[in-house]
């Protein structure tokens, strides 16, 4: 089996609906057929072809113990504020569950978009919350792209 590309799972689930069912999509003493239905009840009236899809995804990410690396790619991400924060508290969450000291920085590894290579990057945590509370803040362009720059380095 080739190694799971988080980034493409969390695509087919949608960031903020991993968020959303965070805690749903883990609890394995929800079945199948229930979770699709929870998805049939949210106001996005997901297709019925994609319930299940997304629902076999996000257990995926669970079952090959991915929800860290997957946290931590919607923390670094462009979605909504919300869906950022409640990623932050879910990833610190994990991370003290797991005994990882949330300040120490931690490797991952994903793929780049543009050249789909598998790269390991140093994470800092605190640059990281201080960066999205930078993002929340009303900014001009130029301040903007130099967060974009910070971003870039992490």
């Amino acid at each position: 089996m080739t190694k799971t590309d988080v980034g493409t799972l969390l695509n087919s689930i949608g960031k903020r609906t991993f968020i959303k069912y965070y805690e749903a999509f883990k609890d394995m003493d929800i079945s199948h057929p229930e979770m699709i239905d929870r998805l049939a009840l949210d106001p996005q009236k997901f297709s019925s072809i994609t319930m299940p899809n997304k629902t076999s995804s996000a257990r995926r990410i669970f079952r090959e113990g991915l929800e860290i690396e997957a946290l931590q790619i919607i923390v670094e991400s462009r979605t909504d504020v919300e869906s950022v924060k409640k990623a932050r508290i879910l990833l610190d969450k994990e991370l003290k569950n797991k005994g990882i000291d949330i300040i120490d920085s931690k490797k991952i590894s994903y793929k780049t978009k543009a050249k789909n290579q598998p790269i390991s990057k140093e994470v800092n945590f605190k640059i990281l919350d201080a960066l999205a509370k930078l993002r929340e803040l009303p900014i001009d362009e130029e301040i903007s792209e130099k967060i974009e720059l910070l971003e870039s380095f992490l």
